[in-house]
């Protein structure tokens, strides 16, 4: 039989129950006092917060993207430099009032 081996560099070290409670009391009073931070701390680091829109407005922007992607298809080459330019100027400001919409929701 071997002992269990202390916790790497890069892994935390393991509970005692005690501090387990502790930890759970203070979950739930931050989830008491403040849902969306506690709802904003369950996400992965690496995933909180890394697409700016919403899954519908996902949806959206899939769907006129696609569009465009249609119309460059259908129209001649010399028509790309004018879609290019009404994409970006249609999709940027979309995509930032999306973003704005979705941080004041969240406040």
């Amino acid at each position: 039989m071997t002992a269990p081996s202390a916790p790497g560099p890069h892994e935390a070290p393991r509970l005692s129950s005690r501090q387990q409670r502790i930890l759970a009391g203070i979950e739930g009073d931050l989830t008491a006092t403040d849902p969306a931070l506690a709802h904003t701390m369950t996400w992965p680091a690496g995933i909180r917060g890394w697409w700016p829109i919403s899954l519908a407005q996902s949806g959206s922007l899939v769907i006129g993207l696609l569009v465009l992607m249609i119309a460059a298809v259908l129209l001649p080459a010399s028509w790309w430099a004018l879609l290019a330019a009404l994409t970006v100027l249609l999709v940027i400001p979309w995509m930032l009032l999306c973003t704005v919409e979705r941080h004041n929701k969240h406040r």
